[in-house]
């Protein structure tokens, strides 16, 4: 066989272009944290069990210790697990929205709608919209109902959490999800997906409080609703608008041609096939704007949420 060395000078083998290039934390070295927190938990479950003479000094009984510690555990992890819809909430309008309003962006208020956490008007647009704030994790993903008549419609995610290793991995499975939950038989679907992932983003280092860079995920304008239709997500001037200024708030960065604002924009294509040539015609193509070899892969959709008529 003949030596394949010189590919590595084409595409390095030892290169990650998720950290060298873009940025992003791989877990995979990091995540021990997560696995001593769950040998602790073990350990302050079975502490009774394992060492009863611990208390003979006390007036506790082991039993007691049982059920207390059984409480406790629980009651964190469901602290754990139910606040980051709040704290998603929080971060969004502290360090977002009334950033922006006070820069003269926009214009916003609570949500007058079921589910939607914030609505308001671009003032620079001149376009409305709605804003669902999400954690990272299981049902918090769960996205609203955005078949309301407002001009764009956005999904932004606080990931604070979460046990992916891969950086592609931490991305699909929120992206996934509300294009699943959001895709509608109407033609207007969520604008933008925002994320910002607060262990391994780009932009922070692992169990720090830097800030990450946001990545934007751009869907297209409408749906793709006949079979062989292709819907493709654009760059418009309202696209380029919405993301400076979200960079412009966040990090101080009003040029939507910088590299590290272009490494953070994503392109959401979608395609729906013939559903009698396949179980899930609708199939997504993601792909890195500034690196557009760069894919993330996200399972294809069976049908639309209403059922296009089947």
């Amino acid at each position: 066989m003949g030596d394949d060395s010189w590919k590595d000078h084409l595409n390095p083998s030892n290169v990650d272009p998720w950290t060298d290039d873009l940025g992003y934390t791989n877990l995979e070295e990091e995540l021990f944290t997560t696995e001593l927190k769950e040998e602790a938990k073990a350990i302050l479950l079975t502490l009774h069990e394992e060492h009863p003479e611990i208390f003979e000094e006390w007036e506790m009984t082991p039993e007691e210790y049982g059920r207390i510690v059984r409480l406790a555990v629980a009651s964190y992890d469901g602290t754990e697990k139910s606040t980051g819809g709040i704290e998603s909430e929080q971060r969004v309008e502290q360090d977002f929205l009334a950033a922006a309003e006070a820069a003269g962006y926009l214009t916003y208020q609570e949500g007058s709608y079921q589910q939607i956490d914030f609505e308001g008007t671009f003032t620079n647009l001149s376009e409305t919209f709605l804003m669902d704030a999400k954690g990272g994790e299981g049902n918090s993903l769960t996205t609203a109902d955005f078949s309301i008549d407002k001009d764009r419609s956005i999904v932004w995610s606080e990931l604070t959490t979460g046990r992916d290793i891969k950086p592609s991995s931490r991305l699909s499975k929120i992206i996934s999800r509300v294009v699943k939950d959001a895709l509608d038989e109407d033609e207007h679907t969520i604008s933008y997906i925002v994320l910002r992932d607060h262990v391994a983003g780009p932009g922070t280092t692992y169990n720090s409080d830097d800030a990450p860079y946001p990545d934007i995920v751009v869907l297209p304008e409408q749906l793709p609703m006949s079979p062989g239709e292709h819907r493709k997500a654009e760059l418009t001037d309202e696209n380029k608008a919405f993301i400076k200024m979200v960079f412009d708030v966040l990090c101080g960065i009003d040029d939507i041609t910088s590299e590290i604002v272009q490494k953070r924009i994503w392109l959401h294509d979608l395609h729906y096939r013939d559903p009698d040539e396949h179980a899930n015609p609708v199939k997504k193509n993601l792909y890195n704007y500034y690196r557009n070899d760069l894919t993330i892969t996200t399972s294809s959709i069976a049908r639309y949420r209403s059922g296009n008529g089947d």
